[in-house]
Formats: C-alpha cells, sequence, structure tokens
C-alpha cells in the first residue's frame, strides 16, 4: 500500500482528535487512576486509552500496517512492511501534574526506514509532521531488497537533520 496525501491528512486529523480528547481529560483528570510501569515510569488511563484509539484509527489509514504501542498496545510487526510506533501520551509525568511539555509522537516505518515523524505538542499547541530521512543503513537495505528501485521509489525520503543529525545520512 502507499503512503498517500489522503493517509497523511487522515493521520494528522486522528492525531488531533486524539489530543483534543487528551486535553479534555486533562481538565478533569483523576490521579487516583494512575500505575507505575516501573521506576520513575507512570501510566494512566489517559495514555492506554489514547494508545487503543491511535491503532483503531491507523489500522483504518493503513490497514496491513503493525504497531509497537508503549503502553502495550502491539500488533504483529511486519516484516517488509509498515510499522507504527506510538508514544500515545510523550510525557505522562508532565501531563499527570499539568506542565509542559507532554505530546503525541508517532512513527511510521517501512522495513527499516522512517518515513513519517509526527509530533504534537498538546501543551503548546504545536504540531510537527515530518517526511522522512534518507539513512545510509536504510537505503543499502532497500537496494538489497529491491535491486531494481531507485532510492525516489521509496517515497522520496527527506533529509532530516534537525531531529537526525546523529545518523548518517545520504545526501539528497
Amino acid at each position: 500500500m502507499s503512503w498517500g496525501e489522503a493517509q497523511k491528512s487522515a493521520t494528522r486529523e486522528l492525531v488531533r482528535q486524539v489530543g483534543a480528547w487528551i486535553q479534555a481529560e486533562r481538565r478533569n483528570f483523576d490521579r487516583d487512576q494512575v500505575e507505575t510501569k516501573s521506576l520513575n515510569s507512570l501510566v494512566s488511563y489517559v495514555d492506554r486509552q489514547a494508545e487503543i484509539s491511535l491503532i483503531q484509527g491507523l489500522q483504518a489509514i493503513l490497514p496491513d500496517s503493525g504497531f509497537l504501542g508503549e503502553e502495550g498496545g502491539t500488533q504483529d510487526w511486519v516484516e517488509g512492511g509498515f510499522n507504527w510506533v506510538i508514544d500515545p501520551l510523550d510525557g505522562t509525568t508532565n501531563f499527570i501534574h499539568n506542565l509542559p511539555p507532554y505530546a503525541i509522537s508517532l512513527a511510521l516505518l517501512f522495513l527499516i526506514c522512517l518515513v513519517r515523524f509526527v509530533h504534537h505538542n498538546l501543551h503548546h499547541h504545536t504540531f510537527f509532521v515530518h517526511n522522512a530521512i534518507h539513512h545510509l543503513l536504510c537505503f543499502h537495505q532497500l537496494k538489497k531488497e529491491y535491486p531494481n528501485a531507485s532510492k525516489h521509489q521509496f517515497y522520496h525520503l527527506e533529509t532530516i537533520l534537525e531531529l537526525y543529525s546523529f545518523l548518517p545520512l545520504i545526501p539528497n
């Protein structure tokens, strides 16, 4: 399945909807529904429900994709296909105490390539969508699996030096 404008738009809308729900829950947040996952790692009903909503929505947008959710919401990882990595409430401790920042963070991978990164800062109402990077290992893996394809056939991966400056990159 290709990743087109309809999927991009639907993903943005889904993240905005889930973000609005998280913000509504923040106004009436129930601290009694917070659990400790591990030392200094908290999870709330908001994290879990947001992850469920994101997985259900993303499954409808990209039906054959797999999922890895921070709160345990997983569906089979798709070898050789699209997979989402989801942090439904990035900054749970801050959210619990109503301190910035907290956000929704999503990454869409194809094979080992980052195709898309979405970060919606809910406290500051900022929304960043980054189209993927040219990662050297990714391109070599793609060339090995698809020897006759050009790098431009793989979703026109874009360099994101600000976020991934520590990775070796292929120039445009």
